[in-house]
Parts: C-alpha cells; structure tokens; sequence
C-alpha cells in the first residue's frame, strides 16, 4: 500500500487490489448507475429534463456512462488526479455549451450518492472519495479560471 498519487490532499491509501476490484465493479455496473444518477439529477431538476430535450436527454445518459466510466479507470489505477482532470475538462465543455456550473455540481452531488447506495459501503466510499477529490479539482480550476 501507499499514498495515492496525484492529488494534493487526497488521503486515500492505494490497495492495488482494492482499488481495483472497486474500478471493475464500477466498470462492470456503469450502466445501471448512470442511469439512477441521471434519474436522480432529473428528480432533484425538475425542469432540466424539459429544458435538454429529448436530444439532450439521451446525451446525458450516455455523458453518465462515460463520466462513471472515467471514474472507474481512475480509482483502478489508483489515480484520483486522473478524475480531477476529466472533471475539470468536462466543466469547461458544459461552460461553452452554456450550462451552469451548478448542472455539474448536482450531477456530481448524485453521482456521490449514487455511489453510496448502489455499491457495498467498502466500494462506495473509496468512489465517494474519488469524487470529493473530482469536486476539489473543479472548485480549483474554477478559482484559476475567475483570475
């Protein structure tokens, strides 16, 4: 075991085999949890399923997919920074699309608890960690951007 690597203050301690059990149990269930995390965003924004579109509703989805898929491989490889990363990226991308930073907090508020109810209490709070240090990465590129 050692520190992860990455991050500045990310504490998790990095069990190979843990952490990688923990990115195929994501990976292999990625669907399902997008989904539910895409269903609680909409019940949580009532209006933000009308205001997507139908269009737009199906890219959320897939957007979920991708983003529990992102999530996966970095907790696998044990490298959190790798999620900030994306996260932060993926900020930027939903900023010049003209969607609201809170669109991406709430997404991320229900991937958190998503995670917490969908995976045994190991899994899911190594991934809820994962997604504190996504969060801290996208509060940090924000405050750089506002400069």
């Amino acid at each position: 075991m050692s520190r992860t690597r990455g991050m500045p203050g990310a504490f998790v301690v990095f069990d190979r085999e843990r952490h990688r059990l923990a990115g195929d149990e994501i990976a292999g269930r990625k669907a399902e949890l997008a989904s539910s995390m895409v269903e609680l965003q909409f019940s949580r924004v009532p209006d933000l399923r009308e205001s997507l579109g139908a269009a737009g509703v199906e890219k959320s989805f897939r957007d979920a997919d991708y983003n529990m898929q992102s999530l996966a491989e970095a907790i696998a490889t044990g490298d959190p920074a790798a999620f900030g990363a994306y996260l932060a990226w993926l900020d930027g991308v939903l900023a010049a699309a003209g969607l609201k930073p809170a669109v991406l907090d709430v997404h991320l508020e229900c991937m958190a608890d998503t995670l917490s109810t969908y995976l045994p209490p190991d899994t899911g709070e190594l991934a809820i960690e994962y997604v504190r240090a996504g969060r801290e990465a996208v509060t940090a590129a924000r405050t750089r951007a506002a400069r």
